[in-house]
């Protein structure tokens, strides 16, 4: 962020990737094989410093001599790594200790991380818990690195926001009892603003948190924010500190190009649309972002900010610059893990995340809603059903992925666009529809796997593939399952089902049979809305 006069600090300047090698990792593991393989992933990536240890005691002694950043400790044995994480944490509270898990321990591995985590509570507080995969071969040892890389950045982007801010905390400690404001107030007043950034989760939530505080150090006058809007090349009001009038949301103004928003004084636009609409000639102007990507200008309306409130002012602009970097990587973060990376598409997580939702808004509508599951394989002959997905990747091999990518864009173009499709498994992808019967979903679903299996790729004909094979489980709640959980068992029986003697026979769709006496939660009373 930068003012009129000042160069600006953008917020991807202080990226923690460039600042892996100034902290020091501990690498806890019985594990030689892993233990090794963790610290060359690390030394690749560019940490400094990495130590290893296998025990309890030589981690603790370890850290004793040279307290490290970072520690990540496997879970195997659960005994020792409970161990590890009560002496690390008796040599310095500071130290963020990981959890990780190897692949072979899978899902029961992540629930003893969490159950031991949980366990160690308040006297060994953990960080993170990771799950670390193991590579099939060296293709996939890229995933392993981003995996490690995840976590420590995430935990390295805690550590510099703590180091930053107590910079900040000993810096006025030693400059505010020269200043001529009260140095008490002055002092307070910056905490206070720490602990009002740590405490914000969203983006929208830092941009108040910034404008309010520098309201306070401009004596109460008004802040506004205006976001730049790419598409009109324009700012735009979005936000007003001690401004209650809301008129002025929504005004804004062109900028011919944006590199003039490398001198916001000297931007005639900005200073007219403030005399304009605010009634003032004196403002300080702050861009947030760069000139060549801005994010947006924050604008505190009155004179100019004091020499003796400069150093305040810089502490706030910079809190906000690195609060905002932190939850942008937050935020990347979390929507990676809800993507599948082969197709572009939802994976399986988001999916649950999904189903549960759309169920608890069909109770609340009472309106039903309709899952699938779609399996591709191979048609050639020689086959049985259940082996045909299997057999389609052996022969495809590395194309398998470009094809998958091409039949999920298939299925989302055939999909209206409140329904959802998602890549669950290798071969197989999940459809939601919302407001939709399994009468009618039926019919959508049987028309989609017929589209997958007019499909005519390159890729196919190199492995003499004639013809791709789709096969489909279809469900609804509430009248053929119980809650989400129970669809998405019900729509895999399904599958298996249209994949047996009867897929074989022609039979694409196959619906979920319900038990004797199921009993669904409500009847619809709305009609769904067909499809198209």
């Amino acid at each position: 962020m930068s003012s009129d006069s000042q160069s600006g600090i953008s917020p991807g300047a202080n990226d923690i990737q460039h600042r892996r090698r100034d902290f020091q990792v501990l690498v806890v593991d019985r594990d030689d094989g892993r233990r090794e393989s963790m610290l060359d992933r690390m030394m690749e990536l560019g940490f400094g410093s990495v130590q290893i240890a296998a025990a309890p005691d030589s981690a603790a002694s370890f850290a004793d001599a040279q307290p490290p950043h970072i520690a990540m400790v496997s879970i195997d044995p659960v005994q020792e790594a409970r161990e590890t994480a009560i002496k690390l944490r008796d040599v310095s509270r500071e130290i963020q200790i990981i959890f990780y898990v190897g692949e072979d321990a899978g899902a029961t591995g992540m629930r003893v991380a969490r159950s031991l985590a949980a366990e160690l509570g308040n006297r060994a507080p953990i960080w993170d818990i990771v799950s670390i995969p193991k590579p099939a071969d060296d293709a996939q040892v890229d995933d392993v690195k981003e995996a490690i890389a995840l976590v420590l950045d995430r935990a390295c982007r805690r550590l510099f926001y703590q180091f930053e801010t107590e910079y900040w905390k000993d810096r006025w400690e030693k400059i505010a009892p020269k200043d001529t404001k009260d140095p008490v107030a002055v002092r307070d007043r910056l905490y206070a603003c720490v602990q009002e950034f740590s405490r914000v989760r969203d983006l929208e939530s830092v941009i108040s948190t910034a404008s309010h505080a520098f309201s306070r150090v401009i004596d109460g006058r008004p802040v506004v924010y205006l976001r730049w809007v790419s598409i009109r090349n324009s700012l735009v009001v979005s936000q007003l500190e001690g401004l209650l009038d809301p008129k002025f949301r929504g005004l804004g103004f062109p900028i011919p190009q944006a590199d003039l928003l490398r001198d916001l004084a000297a931007l005639s636009p900005l200073r007219e649309f403030v005399n304009d609409v605010f009634k003032v000639t004196e403002f300080t102007a702050l861009l947030h972002g760069t000139p060549t990507e801005p994010t947006g200008v924050f604008v505190l309306l009155g004179s100019a900010v004091t020499p003796s409130g400069k150093d305040e002012f810089e502490a706030i602009s910079f809190l906000f610059d690195l609060t905002w970097s932190r939850l942008e990587a937050l935020r990347d973060r979390h929507a990676l893990e809800r993507v599948d990376r082969g197709t572009g598409l939802p994976n399986k997580k988001a999916l649950r995340e999904a189903m549960e939702f759309e169920c608890v808004r069909a109770r609340r509508l009472r309106h039903p809603v309709a899952a699938a599951l779609i399996e591709i394989g191979d048609s050639g002959t020689g086959e049985t059903g259940e082996h045909a997905p299997t057999s389609l990747e052996a022969k495809l091999g590395t194309a398998h992925e470009a094809v998958m990518k091409v039949a999920g864009a298939t299925l989302r173009r055939a999909l209206r666009g409140t329904d959802y499709v998602a890549r669950v498994d290798r071969s197989r992808f999940a459809v939601l529809m919302p407001h939709t019967s399994v009468a009618e979903a039926v019919g959508v679903i049987d028309r989609m796997c017929r589209l997958i299996e007019r499909l005519q790729l390159p890729a196919l004909e190199a492995v003499s593939v004639s013809q791709l094979r789709a096969r489909a489980g279809v469900a609804e709640y509430p009248r053929l399952s119980g809650d989400s959980d129970s669809l998405v068992h019900a729509i895999d029986d399904a599958l298996t089902a249209a994949w047996s003697g009867l897929g074989d026979s022609g039979i694409r769709v196959m619906v979920h049979e319900v038990p004797a006496g199921f009993q669904p939660d409500f009847e619809p009373t709305l009609p769904s809305i067909g499809k198209l």
